[in-house]
């Protein structure tokens, strides 16, 4: 089941964000939670999950660590990363224990990518509704680092000026990588940005119809 198709961009004449309190530009995100304090025993989210297997097998996740799609993992994009969560799928019951190493899922629709191994262990059979509950978090939690990515984009016109209107707002440089699924943007590695910049701008590009969301580095 694909994810919904990018919508194309409103005009370049929408009003900036600048000005409205972060609680306001919440609306404009995804469904995730945006919370900077996350707590061991809280019921994180519920959303849908989905998995990666054999064809990420031995490549570097964003915790350094190569990825094994026997291992009990995941990916997610903004808890930080050593966070060690429960998940369980709310259509068959079952749950498993994963270590969060990993970012993704980069579909604005998705909250969690289960590594193969741990989708069999709940039996989700590729977009299952899940409930994540936090079990421990890293000592300490560092204060986070944040980049903007876009995406999935099928229209390289509409890439185009998404990727104009990221260079605008920060004067900072934009990177691109694909898939054969389609293509996604982000701002350079050097770009390091705080929560509240990250959520702005993100927010910003999904009133513009550009679907964006905020990603967690650390």
């Amino acid at each position: 089941m694909s994810p919904a198709s990018p919508v194309s961009p409103a005009p370049e004449a929408a009003p900036s964000l600048a000005s409205r309190p972060l609680a306001g530009l919440l609306a404009e995100l995804p469904e995730d939670n945006y919370s900077a304090d996350p707590r061991v025993g809280e019921v994180w989210e519920t959303g849908v999950a989905s998995f990666y297997g054999l064809r990420s097998q031995g490549r570097y996740t964003a915790s350094g660590q190569r990825f094994d799609y026997r291992k009990m993992t995941a990916a997610h994009r903004l808890l930080p990363l050593g966070t060690r969560v429960l998940v369980t799928d709310l259509r068959t019951h079952k749950s498993v224990k994963v270590l969060i190493n990993d970012r993704g899922p980069f579909w604005p629709d998705r909250i969690l990518d289960l590594s193969y191994g741990a989708a069999r262990k709940v039996g989700d059979e590729g977009l299952d509704p899940v409930r994540i509950k936090i079990l421990s978090l890293p000592h300490p939690v560092p204060v986070g680092i944040y980049t903007v990515q876009v995406g999935w984009f099928t229209s390289g016109g509409q890439l185009s000026a998404c990727r104009r209107r990221m260079e605008r707002d920060l004067r900072a440089p934009v990177i691109e990588f694909s898939s054969d699924e389609g293509r996604w943007i982000r701002y350079a590695k050097n770009v390091l940005l705080n929560r509240r910049t990250a959520l702005r701008i993100a927010a910003d590009l999904r009133q513009r119809h550009f679907p964006a969301y905020p990603v967690r580095l650390n």
